[in-house]
């Protein structure tokens, strides 16, 4: 089935042309229409995806000119962030098979075109979004798409429509989060699904996502003039004066700190925000990576189970075998008795294993913010993943991209901006104000101005004489700075040994996984096999072919170690650089393995950037 897009997105155009593919459809993009003018008519697409609003030809145009010279099979799609523009379209004199309001569901894309039966309907995909619980399951739904693809975004560009929409949602009551925290039943588990539980649902993660929110209203006061007096004086003794006895006074004044005191604490409060924002997302990081840990543990943890079912098939079938023997009188009960313990012991193992799985789930479930007795299948964990980033790659973007370095750097900065605030400390501060003084009538007739009530004009300094205590918070604060230098330094030299150690575990896994895959356990099949037939031919003994058997098992069961404990090693490496590595197969093909992008543009962590986004960053 061939399907044409026209779209000025680029990250949209790249995101459904790897979906689509992906589920074996032919797809051809183009990001304006008369790129597309000349070329879609030839190609004769089955379905013809077009954007109302395009650079230069709109997308009403572009059809009005084309639509005649298409097949009649052709199903034309319209698509607008504006549903203004999607019921001016209906108006349009070429028939139309759906609409779709930007920002797409991916899963509405692929119903559209897999129920070719659907007649004209208009797909409202925010009539449901109420709450911001919605909001972080449409956005979170991008990433289960996008990951089912294998795809790592290298560029998000947002509608301007959606930004604003997000920003509206941030208006709702934040309470509406704990909506989310439902169990969700996991008919196929994928890795997918579990980071989002995880995102959604974990309470520490909520924790940190609080704390910077409070911890960014505070650039809305740090900054702030302080509160203005309003002063009241009652003279206990009237004074009098020429133009009558004064009662009493009302002055209102206002301090006014100079040398930019306030735009320091205003650029402190903007750090103390970032540092919080980072905070939030290593540790949303570290949250990720701990639920892969658990779910590659888990994988594991099934796949030796299958192993071990697999084997005690294959003794069944020697215990058979030999039971034929013994009954011809071929082989005595020793070999069947070796037989019986051999499989007792692996029902044993396989018992264990099978126990191994509860506080295994329950953990996972801890992490994942869901009741610990939640019940799920064992996810199935992959022959193999090849990665293709380089070392030099890796130290590149641990450099930019550590959330630790990162957090360092901008305590370092804080500190440096504390010494500025502390050296304009020692400017005084200006107080500006009125007094209003009450005056009785004179005591004299005839007095000129009787009863006037006199305004006075006030100004005062404030005087910074205490010059150790400045001099002491200014030493605090160049120590800080030196104490962030310093912990950056240690930070980067264990980075730099965790990021060896990682390295060679990944690589010596690989190595040890090729050389099991092509060498070694296709050896030990074959050398249980030519155990088993000489057995039957009685050749060999039984003790030669249960160790075969046992050996197989036991290699079977270091292959799976290896890929586990390299796929584990990704994960943590992911974490310290904040960069997505894990790539399918078929995406690896396709693409150059690239680690420019910081973790944002990670389809995991597209709910973090609208959290941002929602935020007015």
């Amino acid at each position: 089935m061939k399907i044409a897009i026209i779209d000025d997105d680029t990250a949209l155009l790249r995101s459904l042309n790897i979906l689509l593919s992906q589920k074996g459809f032919e797809v051809y993009t183009y990001s304006t229409g008369e790129k597309a003018l000349d070329e879609v008519v030839t190609i004769e697409p089955d379905y013809l995806f077009v954007d109302c609003i395009l650079p230069g030809l709109s997308g009403e145009a572009l059809l009005s000119s084309m639509h005649t010279q298409l097949p009649s099979n052709s199903k034309i799609v319209m698509m607008s962030g504006h549903s203004d523009r999607l019921d001016a379209a209906a108006a349009a004199d070429f028939p139309i098979h759906a609409y779709l309001l930007k920002p797409l569901d991916l899963v509405k894309v692929i119903e559209i075109i897999q129920d070719s039966n659907n007649s004209k309907r208009i797909t409202d995909q925010n009539s449901d979004r109420k709450s911001l619980s919605n909001l972080f399951r449409i956005i979170l739904l991008w990433v289960v798409t996008l990951m089912e693809a294998g795809c790592l975004l290298r560029t998000v560009q947002y509608p301007a429509d959606m930004k604003t929409f997000i920003l509206e949602q941030t208006e709702r009551n934040p309470e509406e989060l704990e909506q989310t925290a439902a169990p969700i039943n996991f008919d196929t588990p994928v890795l997918h699904d579990y980071l989002e539980t995880a995102l959604l649902n974990n309470h520490a993660l909520k924790s940190d996502l609080n704390y910077w929110r409070s911890v960014q209203q505070k650039r809305g006061y740090a900054g702030g003039y302080p509160d203005p007096k309003i002063t009241i004086g009652y003279f206990l003794q009237e004074i009098e004066t020429r133009v009558g006895p004064q009662k009493y006074k009302i002055g209102v004044s206002q301090t006014i700190p100079l040398n930019r005191k306030l735009n320091y604490k205003t650029e402190l409060a903007q750090i103390e925000s970032e540092i919080a924002r980072l905070e939030f997302e290593r540790n949303a990081l570290s949250l990720i990576e701990g639920v892969k840990q658990l779910y590659w543990e888990l994988a594991y943890l099934g796949k030796r189970i299958e192993i071990t079912k697999e084997t005690l098939f294959w003794l069944d079938i020697i215990e058979k075998l030999i039971n034929s023997r013994f009954i011809a009188g071929l082989t005595g009960q020793d070999d069947l008795l070796k037989t019986q313990i051999e499989m007792d012991l692996l029902k044993n193992t396989l018992v264990s294993l099978e126990e191994q799985k509860k506080p295994l789930k329950a953990e996972l479930n801890g992490v994942l913010g869901i009741p610990v007795d939640h019940d799920f299948p064992l996810p199935e964990i992959p022959e193999d993943i090849e990665t293709t980033f380089t070392i030099d790659e890796v130290k590149k973007q641990l450099l930019l991209n550590n959330k630790d370095l990162l957090i360092l750097d901008l305590k370092a900065e804080k500190a440096t901006k504390k010494v500025d605030l502390v050296k304009s400390s020692r400017i005084p501060d200006v107080t500006v104000g009125l007094d209003y003084i009450v005056t009785g009538p004179a005591t004299m007739p005839d007095t000129r101005d009787s009863g006037k009530d006199p305004i006075m004009a006030a100004i005062s300094f404030t005087l910074p004489i205490w010059r150790q205590q400045y001099q002491s918070e200014e030493h605090e604060a160049r120590y800080i700075v030196e104490v962030s230098n310093e912990n950056r330094k240690q930070l980067k030299q264990k980075l730099d040994s965790n990021l060896l150690r990682l390295w060679f575990e990944i690589n010596d896994a690989e190595r040890q996984l090729k050389l099991y895959r092509s060498v070694i356990l296709p050896r030990a099949r074959q050398s249980r096999e030519l155990s088993l037939k000489s057995y039957s031919t009685g050749l060999t003994n039984i003790s030669d072919l249960i160790d075969s058997n046992r050996t197989l098992l036991q290699l079977q069961i270091d292959y799976y170690v290896q890929l586990k404990n390299k796929l584990i090693a990704i994960a943590s490496l992911e974490r310290m650089t904040s960069q997505g590595i894990y790539r399918s197969e078929s995406e690896h093909l396709n693409n150059e393995t690239n680690l420019s992008e910081p973790i944002s543009s990670d389809p995991r962590f597209v709910s973090l950037k609208y959290i941002r986004q929602s935020e007015g960053e």
